[in-house]
């Protein structure tokens, strides 16, 4: 049986590479666990067209888990893997999942799509819904990158690492509406960035409430804190993950 291990999945126009410095910090303080970043569909060799839904995207990383061959999982998801993360919480199932960390995630309604929270007036939301069904692929442009998910002090270096992993992003994910059907509801946590330009103060209580959770972390960091923040995102991951076990 393997060890128990931290399954990080990343936000929007990201990829597995926002994780490394939180990687390293994981490594230094708990070299024994082990921890895997997760990529979406559409980075590496998975192909956008199987990204279309959220519950595509939580079967890729169903099918990701397996395998690794890991037994118990800490999932932990930012941003966008809130449409995801919960899927994939709910098909580990209650042996396997040993709990689930959202940081700053999107929590649509149940039913709802992304574009419902941004703008509540209907026929607005329809309108970008529907040009988002054909996934056309997305990039948030660089100066509105730097400004929604970090900081004013956020060295360069921190800049150069997000820009870096900024990839094209199928817009599918934020188009379809989101479901939590079936959704294991076990050791839930909840981290809000106190900093957050990108996922306001507000949207964050909405998406809170909507998932349900059983303890909320305050971290003083912008939206993309495993980057601005390592070392307090890891001491927060690893907290959790060890009162799971």
């Amino acid at each position: 049986m393997s060890k128990d291990a931290i399954v990080l999945l990343h936000g929007f126009n990201h990829d597995h590479r926002c994780w490394k410095l939180v990687i390293d910090e994981l490594a230094k303080t708990a070299p024994d666990v082990p921890v895997y970043a997760i990529d979406l569909p559409g980075r590496g060799d998975k192909k956008w067209k199987t990204a279309r839904t959220p519950k595509q995207a939580a079967k890729s990383m169903m099918k990701d888990i397996d395998k690794l061959g890991l037994d118990r999982v800490f999932l932990v998801g930012h941003s966008l893997a809130g449409h995801t993360l919960p899927l994939v919480a709910g098909k580990l199932g209650e042996d396997r999942l040993l709990g689930q960390m959202y940081i700053a995630a999107s929590i649509p309604p149940e039913g709802k799509s992304f574009f419902t929270t941004l703008f509540p007036f209907r026929p607005i939301s329809l309108f970008i819904e529907l040009g988002g069904l054909t996934n056309i692929p997305m990039k948030v442009p660089k100066p509105l990158r730097e400004y929604l998910w970090l900081c004013k002090t956020s060295p360069q270096e921190v800049r150069d690492l997000m820009n870096a992993g900024a990839i094209w992003e199928p817009v599918g994910l934020f188009a379809y509406p989101v479901t939590r059907k079936g959704m294991l509801h076990k050791n839930v946590f909840w981290v809000r960035t106190l900093q957050d330009r990108g996922a306001t103060q507000r949207l964050q209580s909405q998406y809170r409430d909507e998932l349900g959770v059983d303890e909320e972390i305050f971290l003083d960091a912008p939206h993309d804190c495993m980057l601005s923040h390592p070392r307090e995102t890891a001491d927060i991951i690893l907290s959790r993950f060890r009162r799971c076990q």
